[in-house]
């Protein structure tokens, strides 16, 4: 990047974190409040400036203190006032008290976790179990992630032979007129699906603790399965819909999109994850091979048969520009003009004023993570200060 590019990518930055600034000041939302204190220790790590990123923060638990529905999650829920907190720790050394609370209330849902409840990253046991990988106190942190192994262990359904296993889809939320998915399926992606719950086991795994065995049994039975639906030679090597059917009963094949969430590039990068603590030297180079495979289908995708709608984290041209980005840092260099046309995408998009993001009730402005400004911010900070960067475990990325 030329110093000139650098300094055009330095504006947008400071453009898009004003922009949700000034979003978040007539329309204000809590937890979008604490994405964007990330996304500016984020801009403060690249030299993008002076930031109140414990301003926002403070700001949001005031707010969310009183809310007697607040449930667990990772995603608008106890676990990311937690995250948020420790990642204040870690880069202004600031010590947030009274978090024990957060601490209960998640181990509280997991002791007796809901069989409606999906096992998942955004608003599941997975989800939990990052938060606590990521916590300040080594002996509560195993506390969580252990307990979050237990929900995943009673949860985990074997195929036929006892080989393979793999999570479904319980909530009822995907029976709902308009669902993407239907409750029963074997969902594959990052956000709500196996590849998502892979990429924590194999987090647990290298992480060197006494729990590393228990999650690497398990890891090697998702990946086995992850193998098994795998289609290197299709347009989709991981197809978004599998479990949907034609009319006569048929699988559908062929229909994916290029997200994070659902889609082959977030599968991609969470299954190299994987592959690097798989003990099982041939299921490893199986699970490699389906990552790369999966990798290059997207960049050689036509935008046509992408799927791409805006400029968000979750499913726009921000993982796609930052996903580029990390398949050129493995030394597949063609990735290079990938990332170049998704963030002159994004650059385009705000030429003509804020960026109109399209979330489930239609396109507005958003300030959040996963689906506004806020991980736009992240993205584009990131190569600037060169990375890794912490949000990046919030997708299981790294």
């Amino acid at each position: 990047m030329t110093s000139s590019d650098a300094l055009a990518q330095a504006e947008l930055a400071r453009t898009l974190l004003h922009d949700a600034e000034d979003l978040l000041a007539i329309d204000w939302d809590p937890f979008h409040a604490m994405d964007l204190t990330v996304a500016m220790l984020e801009a403060k790590k690249a030299g993008l400036g002076e930031f109140k990123p414990l301003v926002h923060f403070m700001n949001a638990v005031e707010a969310l203190r009183a809310d007697e529905e607040l449930g667990p999650w990772l995603y608008r829920g106890a676990a990311q006032i937690g995250w948020t907190a420790t990642q204040l720790h870690k880069a202004l050394g600031v010590t947030l008290k009274n978090l024990r609370s957060i601490d209960e209330l998640i181990m509280s849902w997991l002791e007796d976790y809901p069989v409606d409840r999906d096992v998942e990253l955004l608003f599941g046991p997975v989800g939990l179990g990052v938060y606590g990988l990521e916590h300040t106190s080594e002996e509560r942190g195993r506390q969580i992630v252990s307990a979050s192994l237990r929900v995943i262990e009673e949860r985990l359904e074997r195929s036929a032979d006892g080989a393979a296993a793999f999570v479904r889809l319980t909530a009822a939320m995907w029976d709902a007129p308009g669902a993407s998915r239907r409750k029963g399926w074997r969902s594959v992606g990052v956000a709500h699906g196996n590849a998502g719950l892979a990429a924590f086991l194999a987090a647990v795994s290298h992480g060197g603790t006494d729990l590393a065995d228990r999650a690497q049994a398990m890891l090697q039975e998702v990946a086995r399965w992850l193998v098994s639906i795998a289609s290197p030679t299709s347009d989709y090597v991981f197809d978004s819909f599998r479990e949907d059917t034609t009319e006569d009963g048929r699988p559908q094949t062929g229909r994916g999109r290029s997200s994070w969430c659902h889609g082959d590039p977030g599968i991609a990068l969470a299954l190299r994850s994987v592959a690097r603590v798989l003990h099982v030297r041939e299921l490893a180079e199986q699970v490699s091979a389906c990552s790369e495979a999966a990798a290059m289908a997207v960049l050689r995708r036509p935008v046509r048969l992408a799927g791409i709608r805006d400029c968000c984290l979750c499913h726009g041209a921000a993982f796609l520009y930052y996903f580029g980005g990390r398949i050129s840092e493995f030394g597949a260099h063609v990735a290079d003009a990938f990332a170049d046309d998704w963030y002159s995408s994004i650059r385009a998009h705000r030429s003509h004023g804020p960026i109109i993001y399209q979330g489930p009730d239609g396109k507005r402005r958003d300030a959040s993570f996963l689906n506004g400004d806020s991980g736009v911010v992240c993205v584009l900070t990131r190569t600037l200060h060169g990375g890794p960067s912490s949000w990046e475990r919030l997708l299981l990325t790294v």
